[in-house]
């Protein structure tokens, strides 16, 4: 199984920082995710309650161990003139023995409309096609999420396939899964 020798902790784009997940930042990210809450809950399935801070801090552990271990790469998605974190993008689903990658996202909702997340993935994607050695490239999302696939078709990725009746999605429906794919030129 190959793996990069050498994960970057922090990655920059023109605007953003893409940082390496730390504990150091559960309560900024927890107030974020406060804010956006409803926004998330009719799109994201970890977001059926609002986690506490004990929650959060604890699922930036794992995350920080994951990372570490190079099992995912998720990262914070930090704005540079402001310095708060808006959002999370990363790998958190990736097979080192191809390598392939699935990019997932979310921002906090008084970012949303600016191109942060058209960046952010656009920064993710160079880097797993440059540092990494992607081969192949995915963003799946539910069909009916479409500020996500907006994104996955801003930042270039050329729909696959839907998948149908793929996932139970938010509301407890089965649902299609969109895949979006990126394969780098070798």
């Amino acid at each position: 199984m190959l793996r990069a020798s050498i994960v970057q902790l922090v990655i920059e784009s023109d605007r953003l920082n893409l940082l390496a997940p730390e504990v150091s930042y559960a309560e900024e990210l927890h107030l974020l995710i406060e804010k956006s809450f409803q926004r998330l809950h009719e799109t994201m399935r970890w977001a059926k309650e609002m986690p506490s801070l004990e929650n959060l801090t604890a699922h930036l552990k794992k995350a920080q161990q994951d990372f570490e271990s190079k099992d995912a790469l998720n990262y914070l998605i930090q704005d540079k003139e402001s310095q708060c974190i808006i959002g999370v993008c990363g790998f958190p689903r990736l097979d080192w023995s191809i390598p392939k990658f699935e990019i997932g996202y979310w921002l906090g909702t008084p970012y949303e409309g600016h191109g942060y997340m058209t960046e952010a993935v656009n920064t993710l994607t160079h880097y797993a096609a440059e540092n990494l050695g992607a081969k192949r490239i995915e963003i799946q999302c539910d069909s009916d999420n479409k500020a996500s696939a907006k994104v996955a078709e801003r930042a270039c990725f050329k729909l696959e396939v839907v998948l149908e009746n793929h996932r139970v999605n938010v509301q407890e429906k089965v649902s299609n899964t969109s895949v979006y794919k990126y394969i780098p030129h070798s």
